[in-house]
């Protein structure tokens, strides 16, 4: 059994036009969503590893979820996820093979929103759409290897928006 995080990196920051799309960094609201997220996550067991793109708000948003595991699962950054086509990210998890039953993978739009609904086995995908900043898709496989996903063999197990996060937050205790 695998269990796949499929994370798109939260939002970015675009206040200076000059730097390169790779260097943007995340932007405050991208932060907050990544503490959601993490905190979200942080009941459930740790992956093995966090593969992300090398983008710096890839990799910022992989870092600031992973730290809230303990111990925080290791980041290891893949510069081909930057803009990944689906099968660039099937490779990148194929390279673990049969390592890591739980593999958490950041990276972007539109390339993780493709993965996700090649690899969803569900009828009607809530990201079928829109895979908004920040959102993450839990999908569990019945595989030994990580290469051996296949289209639709997902089972969906949870689907995370930071916009519900935080709407749940800041709604008062009654």
């Amino acid at each position: 059994m695998k269990t796949l995080l499929l994370v798109r990196h939260a939002k970015s920051d675009w206040s200076d036009p000059a730097l390169d799309d790779h260097d943007r960094p995340l932007a405050p609201r991208g932060i907050r969503a990544s503490g959601l997220v993490g905190n979200a996550l942080a009941s459930r067991a740790a992956p093995g590893v966090v593969i992300s793109s090398t983008a710096i708000r890839a990799r910022d948003t992989a870092n600031r979820i992973a730290a809230y595991w303990v111990p925080s699962p290791p980041v290891v950054e893949r510069r081909e996820l930057y803009l990944a086509a689906p099968g660039q990210m099937i490779s990148a998890l194929g390279a673990f093979g049969g390592a890591h039953e739980t593999v958490m993978l950041v990276a972007h739009e539109p390339g993780i929103r493709h993965l996700a609904l090649a690899l969803d086995g569900s009828a009607d995908p809530p990201f079928a759409a829109r895979y908004p900043t920040g959102a993450v898709t839990v999908l569990r496989f019945e595989a030994d290897r990580w290469s051996a996903l296949e289209p639709g063999s997902g089972v969906r197990v949870d689907w995370i928006l930071p916009r519900a996060l935080e709407r749940a937050a800041s709604r008062p205790d009654t």
